[in-house]
Parts: C-alpha cells; structure tokens; sequence
C-alpha cells in the first residue's frame, strides 16, 4: 500500500515541519476559541427593568432578566457625590423603555461581577454617549485588556466637550487618562 505525504513545495524539510506544527497550533487555537467571533451588527433587544446605578440596568432578555453594565464610561459608585444624579438621569433615560443592546466586538462579553458588557440605544439615542454629554459619566476603557474600541472616540471626544462634570473625576486629581484635573472653584 502506497502512503501519500504533504510536502510543502518549498524550503527543506525542517522549514516544512516549521510550517506544519505553525499549521496544527493555529488550528489548535482556532478551536479553543470558547466564544464565536462578534458582530457590531448583532443587536440584542430588551426592555429595562430595573436601574441599578448610573452605569448599570438590568434587562429583560428572552424571559430572564440580565444585568448590562455600560461599556466604555463610568459613574459615581453609591455613597459618592453625584451617585443620585447619575442614577436618577439613568432612569429617566431608560427606565420601561425597549433598548438595543450591542457588544464590542474588541471586549468582554460580561465583566467580573457577571454583568453583560453593553452599549445601549433607546431608539436612535445613544444612551452610553448621552451620559458622558450630560456630564453624569466620563469615557473611560473599562480594562487595559479590552479596550472597547468600538465607539471610544466618540465617547472620549464628548466627555473633552462636556463643560459641566458631575462624576467621580471631579472629586479627584487625575483623569483616567493621567491629565491634570483642576478642582472646580465654588
């Protein structure tokens, strides 16, 4: 019985064994992916349910309601000043409301509390850019990992625009990008 062997049709015998085993661990990495790839245009639709803060809502999904935090900008946390602000615009933004929900094609799909990672539309507004314009939240990467590049110019090009701040950044010295913050004279 004749055996049939791949032969790469160039370079000697150790560049083709070089290029086999590159074949195999690309294959190899190929299948472990655990995730298939992600579009931008695969929205997920829901209605709002509940407001957690101003960066967090829970939505119903297929019958079960999900947490879906905010990619790419941040709020103040509970007990912080503009905590109320920030939820309570939250609120009134989406809050009853039907949303469009969409990954980041570069990011997580849930944070390390188990929350979807999300932008979120309510209609044909933006609702992660409409609380960096109101200056409730700043534009920020969520991890250095996953930087959600999808819409973070948008969102950092807003949050340089937004004059009025009431975030967890104006209470502090540095910006998420290391500038300098003055502190706002009263």
């Amino acid at each position: 019985m004749m055996q049939h062997r791949f032969t790469f049709p160039f370079g000697n015998k150790r560049t083709q064994k070089n290029g086999l085993t590159w074949l195999a661990a690309l294959l190899v990495c190929a299948a472990c992916d655990s995730e298939p790839p992600v579009s931008a245009a695969a929205p997920e639709m829901g209605m709002v349910i509940a407001i957690r803060d101003g960066d967090t809502i829970v939505v119903e999904l297929d019958g079960s309601p999900s947490p879906v935090r905010y990619i790419g900008i941040n709020t103040a946390e509970h007990g912080r000043p503009c905590y109320r602000e920030a939820t309570d615009a939250n609120a009134r933004l989406v809050r009853g409301q039907n949303v469009r929900l969409t990954r980041d094609p570069d990011g997580p799909n849930r944070d390390a509390y188990g929350r979807l990672m999300r932008y979120v539309w309510r209609d044909d507004l933006f609702i992660n850019a409409e609380m960096v314009r109101t200056g409730l939240a700043t534009a920020h990467a969520m991890t250095s990992s996953f930087p959600e590049r999808l819409y973070r110019s948008q969102l950092v090009a807003i949050d340089h625009a937004s004059p009025d701040r009431c975030t967890i950044y104006r209470y502090s010295s540095i910006w998420p990008d290391g500038r300098s913050l003055p502190f706002p004279s009263a």
